[in-house]
């Protein structure tokens, strides 16, 4: 119960003094140059994300072998004389 009270009192606090929004995307009018370049490249950045996250999977998937990360290791030479492997 007390915990819950103090939860209640604390989101309480938070929610009232939370400052104004200085930018709103619905009202161009009221905003500076820079606060609409910010809100452009904010959306260009969002709407191309998921394009982008597709197109690295796609390029991470076709670029790894079919064996897995360990099949793109490349493999130690094997000695011809038998040298120290030999009894192994």
């Amino acid at each position: 119960m007390r915990i819950s009270f103090i939860s209640s009192i604390a989101a309480a606090a938070i929610a009232l003094s939370a400052a104004p929004a200085i930018a709103c995307p619905a009202c161009f009018a009221a905003s500076s140059p820079g606060t609409l370049r910010a809100f452009y490249l904010s959306t260009v950045l969002l709407t191309t994300m998921p394009f982008l996250i597709i197109a690295g999977f796609v390029i991470l998937l076709r670029h790894t072998p079919p064996g897995g990360p360990a099949a793109r290791r490349p493999r130690a030479p094997r000695s011809e004389d038998g040298g120290a492997d030999a009894g192994q």
